[in-house]
């Protein structure tokens, strides 16, 4: 009789045990199960994430490659053809034999316009003004041109020879694009350029310091220009 109750309470307690363990099992499912769809949601959320962002840079992208093309054609209607090109630099050569010109045959100032000043100033003291003096004094022909009127020729006859070659390079051997910028000829040009504003820039106004300040801010461009970028 004891035995037979000793065997029913283990019966008994092998039930229980197992029922324990199905209903750990069962949780063990459940929690399991609700991990699984955490993930998966976790997991949506990231792709939905990531398919947002990859729309983004498409979107990014494709305003950038609108925003090329439209500089591309903005600046493909900038480019000059070969003729203008050509143009460009033929039209620079009269410009330095004007200049030429007008100093070596003494445009600058006519016989007339030195005798009505002679007459102007013949009662003024002519040693407190150099020039006054050279004209009350000199021939017409021997008389010095103005700085000014030098400082414009310079200029102009510097420039020419290297805009000339830069424009006739482009016509002929430079591709339209960076090429034409880069290259050393196109370099030289833009310097110059900034030779002949100093320049200018005496003659237009006649001040020294002015002058100065433009020769420091030309010189600081003119060395950008030969910066690799």
């Amino acid at each position: 009789c004891g035995s037979s109750g000793d065997a029913s309470d283990t019966s008994l307690s092998e039930t229980c045990s197992s029922s324990e363990s199905d209903d750990d099992l069962t949780n063990l499912i459940k929690q399991k199960t609700l991990l699984d769809e955490g993930d998966l949601e976790s997991s949506k959320q990231e792709m939905e994430m990531l398919s947002h962002t990859k729309e983004e840079s498409a979107l990014e992208i494709k305003k950038e490659e609108k925003a090329q093309k439209k500089k591309f054609v903005y600046k493909s209607s900038r480019d000059m053809t070969p003729l203008q090109e050509q143009i460009n630099a033929i039209t620079v050569i009269p410009n330095v034999c004007y200049c030429l010109y007008f100093l070596l045959a003494r445009k600058w100032m006519s016989t007339e316009i030195i005798e009505r000043v002679r007459e102007s100033f013949s009662s003024v003291d002519e040693t407190s003004f150099l020039w006054i003096q050279n004209m009350m004094e000199c021939d017409p022909a021997t008389i010095t041109p103005p700085l000014a009127v030098l400082a414009v020729a310079i200029g102009f006859i510097l420039h020419t020879p290297f805009s000339f070659m830069y424009h006739w390079m482009c016509a002929h051997h430079l591709p339209p694009g960076v090429a034409r910028i880069e290259h050393w000829s196109g370099r030289l040009d833009k310097s110059f350029i900034h030779v002949m504003s100093t320049c200018i820039s005496y003659a237009t106004s006649g001040s020294w310091k002015y002058f100065l300040i433009n020769a420091l801010l030309n010189a600081d461009c003119i060395y950008r220009q030969f910066l690799p970028e």
